[in-house]
């Protein structure tokens, strides 16, 4: 097996990875995910052709199962590319102190096209949204206990604390 390997890596071109693959539209992370599994199925694909095509054998078996892996690392990583791109935002904002990231955020909302779910917890209106939106942020806002008369208190005392500090500060600068 080894002898295979070793005659198939000296005599066969692999193809590059430029696009990943040509049938499949580019995806974000292809390069660092696809790319690698990719090189190892078409490495497999030419020695199972060098050897005549088996339909059995070691060989066969690898072919199939290497390339069951790229299709496979495709699929993952289609339904990974939310995160991928958000990974690399993050990498990015973290990495380059200097980025503004409203820029950044800009240029990556403008790069993923239309990818907004026009459905929030069965509202697509954009109306009944905001009013979706609306009444969660009231009941976040209004699930702390709230006492009035401690608030008046408390803010009473936060005023004596500042105005005997203000009268001192004004003591300190007029004796000086």
């Amino acid at each position: 097996m080894q002898c295979y390997v070793d005659a198939a890596s000296s005599t066969s071109a692999l193809t590059s990875s430029k696009n990943c693959n040509k049938n499949f539209k580019t995806v974000l992370g292809c390069g660092d995910y696809v790319a690698p599994v990719r090189e190892q199925s078409l490495f497999w694909h030419n020695i199972w052709m060098d050897c005549g095509r088996p339909d059995s054998g070691h060989v066969a078996d690898i072919m199939r199962r290497t390339r069951a892996a790229y299709h496979y690392t495709i699929r993952h990583v289609r339904e990974i590319e939310g995160d991928v791109i958000k990974q690399r935002f993050a990498t990015r904002m973290l990495n380059t102190h200097s980025r503004n990231f409203w820029h950044e955020s800009q240029k990556l909302k403008s790069n993923r096209g239309d990818r907004v779910s026009s459905n929030v917890d069965g509202k697509s209106d954009a109306n009944n949204i905001a009013q979706l939106f609306a009444e969660k942020y009231k009941d976040l806002y209004s699930s702390a206990s709230y006492d009035k008369n401690k608030m008046l208190s408390l803010r009473q005392e936060i005023d004596d604390l500042f105005s005997s500090v203000g009268s001192l500060s004004q003591c300190v600068i007029s004796c000086s």
